[in-house]
Formats: structure tokens, C-alpha cells, sequence
């Protein structure tokens, strides 16, 4: 009966409910399926929740002024880098076997607007952390 409900009115999204300890699952087809398994509906849920929120989030643009130590090996010389940047030239002076390792791994990269690489937030982060 309830499967006759939610065909009926049409649902256009895919949802999920708890019914009587059941997981109702609905497609946008609006076919179903039942499962015991509340956690896999439960993360489900979540994560469509988290994916509707990051649609309306408004679009950003990541800037790499911070990555002239990458492929520049005179990048400790340039003043205005490290004027700009004075804890990060800190950070990488105090870790320079780590910044020697960056700039063989890294060196010639690529950066776009829309993607952080995870070693470079993980670099910004530990420079502030420390300084």
C-alpha cells in the first residue's frame, strides 16, 4: 500500500525512509527496494544531503601565488615571494629536506582554479600551524 502511495504521487527524487524498521528506498523511476540495513540508508541520505548543499554553494577559485618554491630553486631570493609569505618561507626553511622532496615530486605542476591538491592545502596548513 504505501509502495501504491509513493508511485502514485510521484516522487522525482531518490529518497529514502524508515517504515516499521524497513528501509524504503526509492529510485527516480520510482521502483523500490527493502532493506534491513539502516546504516547503508542512513549514509546514503547523508551524503545526498551533503551533495545538494555543495551544489548551492556559490563557485570559488583556488589562487597558487604561494607555489613559486615548486619550480623556482631561487625562490628564497625573491624578495617580493618571500615579503608576501613570510611564514610559509619560514615553514619551508625549517623543513628543507622536506622542500627539497616537494620540489622534485611537484616540480612542473599544473595548477587549476577548481582543484586543491591535497599536498599543497597540507603544506598552508602546517605553515600556519606552526608560525
Amino acid at each position: 500500500m504505501f509502495q501504491d502511495y509513493v508511485t502514485a504521487v510521484g516522487f522525482s527524487k531518490k529518497f529514502s525512509l524508515v517504515v516499521a524498521g524497513t528501509i524504503v528506498s526509492s529510485t527516480l523511476r520510482g521502483s523500490f527496494m527493502f532493506s534491513t540495513n539502516i546504516g547503508n540508508a542512513l549514509d546514503k541520505i547523508l551524503v545526498t544531503k551533503i551533495a545538494e548543499k555543495l551544489n548551492e554553494t556559490p563557485k570559488f577559485s583556488f589562487t597558487f601565488n604561494d607555489t613559486l618554491f615548486i619550480n623556482d630553486k631561487e625562490w628564497l631570493s625573491n624578495e617580493r615571494f618571500t615579503y608576501k609569505y613570510p611564514s610559509l618561507v619560514y615553514w619551508l626553511s625549517l623543513n628543507s629536506e622536506f622542500t627539497v622532496q616537494l620540489q622534485r615530486k611537484f616540480a612542473g605542476s599544473v595548477f587549476t582554479e577548481r582543484k586543491l591538491p591535497f599536498w599543497l592545502f597540507a603544506v598552508r596548513k602546517s605553515d600556519q600551524r606552526c608560525c
